[in-house]
């Protein structure tokens, strides 16, 4: 048996460690001291576009990388006193794994504790084994937006009709049933049903939502691809019930992913580190979300 989701691994763990690199440490600091602060991988797409978007429409923003601490660019001392010193901090973690990278999410994650404005993954959120995250979104009890039918499965035969997902919160892709190797899957597997309609991508930030509306070529539009990404408004009632469950993930900012079917939406997971970037650019020229977190994290708009 082999496992149908290392391919995706290993493509996008290595379009990660391919990706463009941070400006240098000098410039990523130019800002004064008390300015919102991005903390991420050098390579993070999403905290570069947050970065230099900010700095583009003349904000004063900062940002370190875990590789200043690894690469002993700036002293332990230093990275912290510039993470207590900012106004906010929008970390995103790294998932690249090895000793080096662990021991820098480490210091950063207890650097951020003490932090009265902070958007991060947070511990409570259930997102890190996806069949404990159907569950806890199916705890919410928020009837208008359920979970899909879903069970978890030690390889296969899964029923027709379904998809095949990573139990963990690696980042990997969807598979349909049709595509999974008839010699089995190394197990266990989170199996759901196949939905069918568009995909609304909902940022919910502080109790704020943008949406964009999804029309996927097959089953995982990061592979597969799709028709261009088009804003969307978000229902009241949608807005109402993802802010519940964002709440009860711990999330101040999250990604959440809403498939409209023909009898009503349905929560397929709530991301706590949205690669939001890809979906701003919807709204080109305008930058809402970056405009949001900027906002908060500079302590202008929502919790400080």
């Amino acid at each position: 048996m082999t496992s149908p989701f290392e391919p995706g691994w290993r493509e996008r763990a290595a379009r990660a460690r391919n990706a463009e690199p941070a400006p240098p440490l000098a410039d990523r600091l130019e800002a004064p001291a008390q300015a919102p602060l991005a903390v991420s991988p050098a390579g993070d797409p999403t905290a570069r576009h947050f970065f230099l978007t900010s700095r583009g429409l003349g904000r004063a923003v900062r940002w370190l990388t875990f590789e200043d601490l690894v690469e002993a660019a700036l002293a332990p001392d230093a990275f912290a006193d510039a993470v207590a010193r900012a106004s906010g901090l929008y970390l995103r973690e790294d998932w690249r794994g090895g000793l080096a990278w662990t021991h820098a999410s480490a210091l950063v994650r207890a650097m951020s504790e003490g932090h009265a404005n902070v958007i991060r993954p947070e511990a409570a959120s259930t997102n890190w084994c996806k069949p404990w995250h159907v569950a806890a979104i199916a705890a919410v009890g928020a009837p208008g937006l359920p979970p899909p039918p879903s069970q978890v499965l030690l390889g296969l035969p899964a029923a027709a009709g379904t998809i095949l997902k990573n139990c963990s919160a690696l980042p990997t892709y969807v598979i349909p049933q049709d595509d999974a190797p008839e010699a089995g899957v190394q197990g266990p597997v989170l199996v759901q049903t196949r939905l069918q309609g568009p995909e609304l991508r909902v940022h919910v930030l502080d109790g704020a939502a943008f949406g964009v509306r999804i029309a996927p070529a097959g089953a995982d539009y990061r592979r597969d691809g799709s028709a261009p990404f088009r804003p969307a408004p978000v229902p009241r009632d949608l807005v109402r019930d993802l802010a519940r469950v964002a709440a009860r993930e711990g999330l101040r900012f999250c990604g959440a992913d809403v498939i409209e079917t023909a009898d009503g939406p349905v929560l397929i997971e709530v991301n706590p580190m949205p690669g939001y970037h890809a979906f701003e650019k919807a709204y080109a020229p305008d930058t809402p979300i970056t405009d949001a977190l900027y906002a908060s994290l500079s302590g202008k708009g929502g919790p400080a």
